[in-house]
């Protein structure tokens, strides 16, 4: 574990403005024994070109291409072509700390199936003063609870795991939201060990609206229900106790769905869509269940007006 390599895996898409910084961040990682693979998906900018570049300098990248078939497939390339006995993804418009692999990899041991690092949007350089990390401990069970009620970060990238639970584990690539979520879920139901998490942000994510994930509005907003239920089912095949969370979850969902809808301004587009939801959701609608989502509930079940009204005031509280 002292020098095991690690693999680095990059999706790219039409991102010849990010790639170069993600990339210069990687290769002065102060832990070296990396790899870093990168699966161009399709790209028609100049990315190709810019990765060929890396590719030719530095003889521990290595440069894939494909079609364009989604970020999950890219991903699932990456692993394919891969050798590394622990995987990092991160995606090529964000950047890293140089400590943040070495980070990642120090708290790893045998009873450890991931370490994952703070995430900030970057809105400030990489800090360069060493501050030392200090980390929470989470038991599976704990840590599979903070996912389903909905309170700490999920996500693919920021995270190290380990190859050998990766096996016959993949993206779902007919899913386009909630898909590291659904990823991630699969990897920790299915391995026995804890979740170590760094509190401090060596990853920086750049959130661009053109992006599928941030975009104002997008035909795969129901893939965040369809994530969600498939999550449900792995719940009660591998975790049954956990199932009443589980549901929550996919309440949180179908809400989450209608928030998209409201905010990026497509109800008249998407009434029909909305109003199945909300059906849905007040069919379902649960008393067990954290005061944030009954209160969501409730405005879903007095109608969309009121239902936006809560979101705009939470959004708020966020901010402040």
């Amino acid at each position: 574990m002292i020098n095991d390599l690690v693999s680095i895996i990059i999706p790219v898409y039409n991102l010849d403005k990010y790639i170069s910084i993600c990339l210069d961040s990687l290769i002065i990682q102060s832990y070296k024994n990396i790899e870093i693979v990168i699966v161009d998906d399709g790209s028609t900018d100049k990315s190709i070109d810019i990765c060929k570049l890396y590719k030719d300098k530095f003889n521990n990248i290595y440069l894939f291409q494909q079609t364009n078939k989604g970020v999950s497939s890219a991903r699932n390339l990456g692993i394919l072509m891969s050798h590394g006995s622990y995987i990092c993804f991160v995606d090529g418009d964000d950047y890293c700390d140089f400590r943040m692999i070495e980070s990642l990899l120090k708290y790893f041991d045998n009873s450890t199936i991931l370490t994952r690092c703070g995430v900030e949007k970057n809105q400030k350089s990489i800090p360069s003063e060493i501050i030392k990390s200090e980390i929470t401990t989470y038991s599976k069970e704990s840590y599979l609870k903070k996912i389903l009620n909905g309170s700490t970060y999920i996500g693919s990238c920021a995270t190290l795991l380990k190859r050998d639970i990766l096996n016959n584990i993949k993206f779902n690539v007919s899913i386009h939201f909630n898909e590291d979520k659904l990823f991630l879920l699969e990897y920790i139901l299915k391995s026995n060990g804890i979740i170590k998490i760094i509190n401090h942000n060596y990853y920086f994510y750049y959130c661009r609206t053109t992006s599928v994930s941030h975009s104002p509005y997008s035909i795969y907003f129901t893939d965040i229900i369809t994530a969600n239920e498939i999550i449900y089912d792995m719940i009660s095949y591998y975790n049954p106790s956990l199932n009443r969370l589980a549901k929550n979850n996919i309440q949180r969902a179908r809400i989450d769905v209608l928030e998209k809808i409201l905010l990026s301004n497509s109800y008249k587009k998407n009434a029909e869509i909305f109003n199945q939801i909300k059906k849905t959701v007040i069919k379902n609608f649960t008393f067990r269940c954290s005061f944030k989502l009954f209160i969501l509930q409730v405005a879903t079940l007095l109608g969309k007006n009121m239902l936006y009204l809560i979101i705009k005031i939470n959004r708020y509280i966020k901010r402040s």
